[in-house]
């Protein structure tokens, strides 16, 4: 993340996977072209919160995905981190 750090895990995923979609439309591709997603949240509590933002950004693409709870991230206040892989056919 860059800049602020918004309060609330819904706002921070949001933008989590804005960024990812914006990764993925610079490279021509979108959300279902994902293979993988790995995300690491630091308190189960916000599982429903991160979910309903994933669904959203997903919007029917169902990538493998492993969910990680951990002590923490590389700034005390983030709330989440997602790793995406994605892959398209040539």
């Amino acid at each position: 993340m860059q800049g602020d750090i918004p309060v609330g895990i819904e706002a921070q995923a949001e933008i989590a996977w804005r960024n990812i979609n914006s990764v993925l439309r610079s490279a021509g591709m979108t959300m279902a072209d994902l293979v993988e997603i790995t995300v690491f949240l630091i308190r189960r509590e916000d599982n429903a919160g991160f979910d309903v933002m994933r669904s959203k950004w997903l919007a029917g693409a169902k990538p493998a995905s492993t969910k990680l709870y951990v002590a923490g991230l590389a700034d005390p206040r983030m709330l989440c981190e997602v790793r995406a892989i994605a892959a398209k056919a040539v």
